[in-house]
């Protein structure tokens, strides 16, 4: 009986690890700062602290891109079908999320604001900036990523 018990100790002890691929990046919009900018707060998981920053920046791109900000003017997401799009644009997002082009759209200094924290396998840091909408929106266009509004 006491190696039934701890095997299922060592069994849920081992399920509970978390490793760094495990944890979800929490992303929400800010505010709307003026007609063309948005302010927006996400969560970053890496290896380093510097890497944790960009991986945070990267998942509020993802998430205006693909998903959308539900409860909010952006809830519809700039790319209507996530998958088609990477299949037929690689060069474009190789470059735009590997490549940090993502930060041309950044117009406010990207500021950590909280601590931060070392998680088992790495670091978690959350980060706050601002994304010209517009000037996003006219880059997908000229690269064939979305169509032009209204048209």
């Amino acid at each position: 009986m006491k190696k039934v018990i701890f095997l299922f100790s060592l069994l849920l002890a081992i399920c509970s690890c978390k490793s760094l691929d495990e944890y979800n990046s929490n992303v929400q919009m800010i505010n709307k700062v003026n007609s063309t900018s948005y302010s927006f707060r996400g969560t970053g998981f890496s290896k380093s602290i510097d890497d944790c920053k960009a991986d945070a920046e990267m998942n509020v791109f993802n998430v205006l891109l693909f998903k959308g900000f539900s409860g909010t003017d952006l809830q519809i997401p700039l790319v209507d079908n996530e998958a088609k799009s990477k299949n037929d644009n690689q060069k474009f997002y190789k470059e735009f999320f590997n490549d940090h082009k993502y930060r041309d759209y950044i117009t406010s200094e990207v500021s950590i604001v909280s601590p931060v924290k070392q998680v088992k396998g790495g670091y978690s840091c959350q980060v706050q900036f601002t994304v010209n909408l517009n000037s996003l929106k006219t880059n997908l266009q000229q690269n064939g990523i979305i169509r032009k509004f209204g048209f």
